[in-house]
């Protein structure tokens, strides 16, 4: 969006122009401007040109953009009637308006579960048994069957089933065996910085924020950041998480970095290859710049039991500003976090 027209281009996550919104009249050359106007030396959001021109609720949702940058992949045409941005001739001859799925807004609706195993059949089932559960749930009680996509949730169960029908078979009926381990935050090797990474949301006030850490091989607290990222999806807000630790460790001149989320759909998004058009490459091309740099940089998943400090970093960026926020030095709310969570927790895994 390099060259997008800041003001009147409707680029905004609700797509409507900022013009809509300001509180001032716009002159015509101001409705000229691009985007690329409005970004810093630095490459964040120059939040001084804009900022007193839009009501709070709108800067956070421009909070949530990645801003442009010359170094990043181009603009790209997306085909605005799809949330992945693809066109189909199945959309394009009106077959449905968009790939959304009218119940929940967020999943696009697909032919088929995407499985071709020897367990169609009970997939088959629960898949049936599930959609019938749900539409009873929103004729007759107005609500939904938890927050879980569905589709996963019937591979689960059909997972579950199958699972359980093979233990029956081989005479294994009774309880499954359970081996204790114990989830903590380790270590990184000789001569590496781990930099732990995490996000929250606070659904009252549609603010979504992220926060980082990191530390030595002797585990000591090395440098950390907050940031308030405004009104944004979750999945955004864990790829700016690692954005933000890139960035900060690559001006702490640290040359070997592992970055630890407990997101695994974030990870797998960094260390696969996806399209222009996924919803996401704006920020993923972001994290590629900074990993093609010189240096060593891993980025891998962690249980949320071992992230327990980044989860307090970014617990407390949602009371900060709209900008990447640089601590030299352990904060009150990360030191009482630690007191209390210093223990190591345990996780139950299913043989």
């Amino acid at each position: 969006m390099y060259w997008v027209r800041f003001w009147s281009d409707p680029w905004l996550p609700n797509g409507v122009a900022l013009c809509n919104y300001s509180l001032v009249s716009l002159s015509d050359a101001d409705l000229e401007k691009v985007a690329a106007d409005f970004v810093s030396p630095s490459g964040g959001w120059e939040w001084g040109k804009f900022e007193f021109l839009l009501p709070n609720e709108v800067c956070r949702l421009i909070a949530a953009v990645s801003p442009p940058s010359c170094v990043l992949q181009g603009d790209h045409l997306d085909w605005k009637h799809s949330r992945d941005g693809v066109f189909s001739t199945r959309k394009r001859r009106g077959i449905a308006v968009t790939d959304t799925c009218p119940r929940c807004d967020a999943y696009p609706e697909r032919l088929n579960l995407g499985w071709h195993g020897s367990d169609w059949g009970v997939i088959f089932a629960y898949a049936c048994w599930y959609i019938w559960r749900m539409r009873n749930a929103e004729i007759f009680d107005g609500s939904h069957i938890g927050n879980a996509d569905p589709v996963f949730a019937i591979l689960k169960l059909s997972a579950d089933s199958s699972r359980a029908f093979d233990r029956m078979l081989s005479g294994s009926v009774g309880l499954p065996s359970h081996v204790q381990r114990f989830i903590c935050w380790k270590k990184p090797s000789s001569g590496w910085v781990k930099f732990n990474v995490d996000v929250a949301k606070r659904e009252s006030l549609n603010l979504t924020a992220c926060g980082g850490i990191a530390r030595d091989s002797n585990g000591r607290f090395l440098i950390g950041f907050m940031r308030n990222l405004g009104d944004g999806l979750v999945l955004n807000a864990e790829l700016w998480g690692i954005v933000c630790a890139l960035e900060v460790a690559w001006r702490s001149k640290f040359k070997k970095v592992l970055v630890e989320s407990d997101c695994l759909l974030a990870v797998k998004l960094v260390n696969d290859s996806i399209s222009l058009a996924h919803p996401c490459s704006p920020i993923l091309s972001r994290i590629h710049y900074w990993i093609a740099r010189d240096w060593e940089v891993q980025v891998v998943h962690i249980h949320r039991e071992g992230n327990c400090a980044a989860d307090a970093m970014a617990g407390h960026a949602l009371g900060v500003s709209l900008d990447l926020n640089i601590l030299n030095e352990e904060i009150l709310c990360l030191v009482n976090h630690l007191v209390l969570f210093a223990s190591k927790k345990v996780m139950d895994v299913e043989d």
